[in-house]
């Protein structure tokens, strides 16, 4: 289930494609890859998203193709500038120091930015 988070954005699109790419011909179509998606944002921002495209007309075929809806989900679910967030985590003087985590837990912490 996802709920818009603009942090995990890429992490859920990301799991929905490997799914669909295991899935082999499961998902026929762009259209049905897109409703598949649509049908795991259930809370928040990403709920309202995808009501919002159910209730347009022409629903999940509204969107041309896979590449016009996913395009769209990066608007709309990830992070406006990466950059910037990242800055804005070195900032928070917890992630500076490696505190209780693990050496390995602390160089994550950096490869996730």
């Amino acid at each position: 289930m996802y709920n818009g988070d603009r942090t995990s954005g890429e992490c859920f699109l990301q799991s929905c494609l490997t799914y669909i790419h295991l899935s082999g011909d499961a998902f026929d179509s762009d259209a049905l890859k897109i409703a598949w998606v649509l049908s795991y944002m259930k809370a928040g921002w990403a709920s309202t998203y995808a009501l919002r495209v159910l209730q347009r007309p022409g629903g999940v075929g509204s969107f041309t193709d896979w590449a016009t809806f996913e395009k769209d989900f990066w608007a709309e679910f990830f992070p406006i500038d990466p950059a910037k967030s990242a800055a804005l985590a070195l900032r928070n003087r917890e992630q500076y120091g490696q505190g209780k985590q693990t050496l390995n837990e602390y160089i994550d912490s950096f490869r996730a930015l």
